[in-house]
């Protein structure tokens, strides 16, 4: 009987080998012909081909019409880390294939992107840049009314629509604790309260 076997991991087997982890036997059957493929966030450069390629056969396999992606949405999808690899954009494509009723995707569509980073851990660039791109999209399809606000407001609005919500989550995050949310968002203790009452953001208590 003609018997092939194809093993992956996303372990570095010498290491667990040299750590007693994991079998050398094992190791040294299995390793024949070895393939090693490069995580997606450092081959950066594949990532349009692959959202064309996964929008086509997404369309394809739903039969509806093809889908584009805009230059910043695909700006965003390259920028973002992808700890998920290949299988993570597929399924970001498929949501928002699903989800989007508009020919165009933009960073809009793809917010369901999250980090597996934990809590605590800084934002790496890549995730900044993914935000950015987020926020942008969002503004330019929320500003269409923009000849009917006067001189001078759409920066305060812009302003207070970000920043209640900021303010808020961390004040969850810290289970409203003030002085701890004011620290994180690197204000002081009396400006964070002027902002709660100014913003109305209601204060709870767990």
């Amino acid at each position: 009987m003609d018997v092939r076997i194809v093993a992956a991991t996303n372990q570095e087997l010498m290491e667990k080998v040299r750590l007693k982890e994991f079998r050398e036997d094992l190791f040294y059957r299995l390793n024949v012909v070895p393939i090693t493929l490069v995580p997606l966030r450092e081959r950066r450069e594949d990532i349009p081909l692959l959202v064309q390629y996964f929008l086509s056969r997404v369309c394809g396999e739903m039969d509806v019409s093809l889908k584009q992606c805009t230059d910043e949405a695909i700006t965003m999808l390259s920028s973002y880390a992808w700890p998920g690899n290949v299988r993570e954009l597929e399924n970001a494509i498929k949501r928002a294939v699903i989800l989007s009723s508009d020919p165009l995707l933009t960073p809009a569509d793809f917010s369901g992107l999250v980090s597996v980073s934990s809590p605590g851990t800084e934002i790496s660039r890549s995730q900044d840049a993914s935000l950015e791109e987020l926020v942008d999209g969002k503004l330019r399809s929320c500003l269409h009314g923009i000849e009917q606000l006067e001189n001078g407001e759409i920066h305060s609005m812009v302003l207070e629509q970000v920043e209640r919500p900021l303010i808020r989550i961390i004040l969850e995050k810290t289970r409203w604790n003030q002085v701890k949310a004011a620290d994180i968002l690197g204000i002081n203790r009396n400006t964070l309260r002027k902002k709660i009452g100014e913003l109305g953001i209601e204060m709870k208590r767990d």
